[in-house]
């Protein structure tokens, strides 16, 4: 456990890069989601730095045991977190505008419906009690 903790002490000031890099992968997908009305445009970013991560991380498997090798895999770990960080926040945005656009066409289609589907579940009730 000390080894850990001396592990986050000594590398911290790098460790504060992951959170900004995802800040700012997940803010400019929203801001082109609120540009764009195309679905994949916002996509477009995560996917680009999720590839430029995957090209560093297999260019850092051949150097690995050099630093350059070394810096260049916490370089790819980072983007590559960051990535997907952006990618799942795409699916999140993508997700509640769907149920946005859905939740108005369901509402109106059972206020439409509405005494239909209580005669109907009054009969099914009915012929359930014979």
């Amino acid at each position: 456990m000390a080894g850990l903790i001396n592990l986050l002490s000594q590398y911290s000031s790098r460790l504060l890069l992951l959170p900004i890099v995802s800040l700012i992968i997940v803010g400019i997908s929203i801001m082109l989601y609120f540009i764009n009305d195309r679905k994949i445009v916002k996509f477009i970013p995560s996917l680009g730095i999720g590839i430029l991560a995957l090209v560093l991380g297999i260019i850092a498997i051949f150097n690995f045991t050099s630093n350059f090798g070394l810096n260049l895999a916490w370089i790819a770990v980072f983007l590559g977190t960051g990535a997907l960080i952006g990618i799942i926040t795409c699916f999140i945005i993508d997700l509640v505008d769907s149920i946005r656009n859905n939740y108005g066409y369901i509402e109106t289609a059972t206020s439409k419906s509405k005494g239909k589907n209580i005669k109907k579940e009054r009969i099914a009730s009915k012929k359930h009690r014979k």
